[in-house]
């Protein structure tokens, strides 16, 4: 709430006081309002304002979820299958109880079965959401990303809540087109220049790890819980072609032209 320190301030207001220059059209510039835009001292300010953000959100959503029990439970119907494949390898083990070992084209037979299950499994979610629910939270400078492992309604009602918060106590209006809700599964969060989103078996991302088991090699799906963060890499060389530093010539096939420097 206050910041009692007067080398700190001194320091802040030479920073914002300071002039710049506009790295488009070379020219000095004097910022009549707020700090320079990319200014070194924008993300402190942005800290100490924003701190209340902070204490809002975990006293909020993120403490609480983390009480709220299980967010997820085994699925009966992927259980079901499973149990079943289960019970058809144990049939081609030497080691089944009724020592009956399968051969020629009754064996042909149960892996022919085994198989079809495990496409049926791979289709099917092993677990299912449960009744509790997590919140995250992460903040950089003005950025804030908020994961919801819960429902949609869930993160609609976070969303209305931190705008309704900013609004009130700290007058500051939160940028609904900016601020969307994704898909961490089907699409992408856009957060620091970068794209973040679950990386998941059924959805291709990634072939399936490969488990050397008494019975044979058999494949494990990727767990659910991987993150992984992309370079959103045609964004970024729009961005590079918009400062000239480079030509676009047919992005589908990688042609993209340097521009030289010569001075």
């Amino acid at each position: 709430m206050e910041v009692n320190d007067s080398e700190f301030e001194d320091i802040i207001w030479k920073g914002i006081k300071c002039r710049y220059v506009n790295k488009v059209t070379k020219s000095e510039m004097v910022a009549k309002v707020g700090t320079p835009q990319g200014g070194v001292i924008s993300p402190m300010l942005s800290n100490i304002y924003l701190h209340e953000l902070d204490l809002f959100v975990h006293q909020r959503f993120v403490e609480p979820s983390q009480m709220s029990g299980k967010t997820s439970k085994p699925n009966p119907q992927y259980t079901k299958i499973h149990n079943q494949i289960s019970n058809l390898r144990h049939r081609l083990s030497p080691n089944y109880r009724y020592k009956t070992v399968l051969a020629g084209i009754q064996k042909d037979i149960v892996l022919a079965e085994i198989k079809s299950l495990e496409k049926k499994r791979a289709s099917v979610k092993s677990v299912i959401q449960g009744y509790g629910s997590r919140i995250y939270y992460v903040r950089y400078a003005d950025d804030f990303l908020i994961g919801v492992n819960g429902t949609y309604d869930q993160a609609v009602k976070i969303r209305s809540s931190i705008a309704k918060f900013l609004k009130v106590h700290l007058k500051l209006s939160l940028n609904l087109k900016k601020t969307k809700i994704t898909s961490a599964v089907d699409g992408r969060a856009q957060f620091l220049g970068a794209e973040i989103k679950r990386h998941s078996s059924r959805t291709h991302d990634q072939k399936r790890v490969k488990r050397v088991t008494s019975v044979g090699v058999t494949r494990q799906r990727v767990p659910n819980s991987n993150i992984i963060v992309l370079a959103p890499i045609e964004r970024l060389v729009k961005k590079l072609s918009e400062q000239g530093i480079c030509v676009i010539k047919d992005f589908s096939k990688r042609d993209v032209r340097p521009i030289s420097k010569s001075a």
